[in-house]
């Protein structure tokens, strides 16, 4: 009987002797939050009390920073008939597309992060009428450059009704934006154009600096050209080639080292 009861009193000193010795270790604890943070790796100048830190979760998820889309500079076109920027600024211009080089010029323009007008031909947007999108969604300029890339400046007043008006309607259907910017094929066009050019809300944009990319189809000779020339204020004329595409990165950079702002036309 004694052993029983010999056994329960040293069981019953063990456990009192482990609940004051855990009294006192908390006691440790409580007092000393920040050193108990540390030790757990955790950092803070505004501790709160250990029970908080208990099962404080660990940051594990990587923070996405979204990067600032770059702002396209751009140069309003208030006149009704232009072939020039102010000094300073330079428009590069891409005629012919919608095509297969058509996002690879628009990725190029982006990344340099620097402005671009394209005019399109209106028969090719059934082709393409993505990269026509892709062109708008990027938040560059697009405008027409008629139906059929005809002659306007011996063309009949109903033709060159027609080939604007549709190509225009063509192009905003797969972008949902009123185009306002008409450049007539070749450059070539006369008092008819201008007056049907007007009446359908168009700006005709020509322009002052021709690389001819589409005769050379060379990217040293188009970069060439560029280097060789009064660049500052020109609209410039280029169009959906893969020399073209070649050379731009090169013209892009060396009008950058002039000091020169490369626009949208709009």
């Amino acid at each position: 009987m004694r052993k029983p009861l010999l056994m329960a009193s040293v069981l019953m000193i063990v456990i009192a002797g482990l609940f004051y010795t855990c009294q006192f270790f908390m006691k440790e604890i409580t007092a000393q939050p920040v050193l108990l943070a540390n030790s757990h790796g955790i950092y803070s100048n505004n501790l709160a009390p250990y029970k908080d830190y208990l099962y404080l979760p660990q940051p594990t998820d990587e923070v996405e920073v979204e990067k600032e889309q770059f702002e396209i500079p751009f140069f309003e076109i208030d006149d009704s008939f232009v072939k020039s920027i102010p000094e300073g600024k330079v428009a590069l211009t891409f005629d012919d597309g919608p095509s297969e080089y058509t996002r690879d010029i628009v990725n190029t323009l982006k990344q340099y992060e620097v402005g671009g007008t394209f005019f399109l031909i209106g028969q090719y947007l059934d082709k393409y009428p993505e990269e026509v999108a892709y062109i708008h969604e990027n938040g560059y300029t697009i405008g027409t450059h008629s139906m059929n890339h005809i002659n306007f400046s011996n063309s009949s007043t109903a033709t060159q009704e027609y080939e604007l008006q549709q190509s225009i309607e063509a192009i905003e259907a797969i972008i949902g934006e009123e185009i306002t910017l008409f450049r007539p094929p070749f450059g070539q066009f006369n008092d008819i154009t201008e007056s049907v050019s007007s009446n359908l809300g168009q700006r005709m944009i020509l322009w002052n600096n021709d690389p001819k990319d589409w005769q050379s189809r060379d990217a040293k000779k188009i970069i060439q050209h560029i280097k060789s020339s009064d660049v500052s204020g020109s609209i410039i004329i280029l169009h959906e080639y893969p020399a073209t595409l070649e050379a731009l990165p090169e013209i892009i950079t060396y009008l950058q080292a002039q000091g020169l702002e490369l626009v949208n036309l709009r």
